[in-house]
């Protein structure tokens, strides 16, 4: 039986840069994934938006746009990089210019991809948490739908026609719709 060799970050460091699609490692095995389409950059793009707009008038933390790498594990590797992500001002001494992100943001927001499955989104929530992130927003643009998963209790579920908060973020508010028009 063959062993499988586990990529590190330093081999995903070395990697090219590509147009057509992005890498993540979940357990050591390189992900190669495919551009988002439309559907998922616009709820990704709007939730970038609104968290930068927030975060500039109420300075708790920084938004991080879509494909910055996380490192939530090392052995064996988990690198990530969430659709939106925020990192409140008590974890910013961990960001350092031109490195890579050790440890999970505060907020981590992934959007669902018509290839996504459930069991896969959920996965990534856990590991996200796992490595202590606070929130997990999972984004269904099919179903016009965000959960929130945290570190204690089950998973807030919102529809359309309810407004996204966060304890992490007070005064931040959002119709749910908006993330998706």
């Amino acid at each position: 039986m063959a062993t499988q060799t586990l990529v590190t970050l330093e081999d995903v460091l070395a990697l090219p840069d590509r147009d057509d699609c992005r890498y993540e490692v979940e357990d050591g095995e390189l992900i190669e994934a495919s551009l988002p389409r439309p559907q998922h950059q616009v709820a990704a793009t709007n939730l970038v938006i609104d968290l930068g707009i927030y975060l500039r008038a109420n300075p708790v933390g920084r938004a991080c746009a879509s494909d910055t790498p996380f490192v939530l594990r090392r052995e064996p590797l988990v690198l990530r990089g969430p659709d939106a992500a925020v990192i409140l001002n008590g974890n910013l001494a961990r960001v350092q210019p031109d490195q890579i992100i050790e440890g999970a943001p505060d907020i981590a927001v992934e959007v669902a991809s018509p290839s996504n499955r459930p069991a896969g989104m959920l996965r990534r929530a856990a590991e996200f948490l796992e490595a202590g992130a606070l929130e997990v927003w999972l984004v269904w643009p099919g179903r016009n739908e965000i959960h929130i998963h945290t570190q204690d209790g089950p998973p807030s579920f919102l529809a359309a026609a309810d407004t996204l908060t966060s304890a992490l973020l007070p005064g931040f508010a959002i119709s749910v719709a908006s993330v998706f028009v």
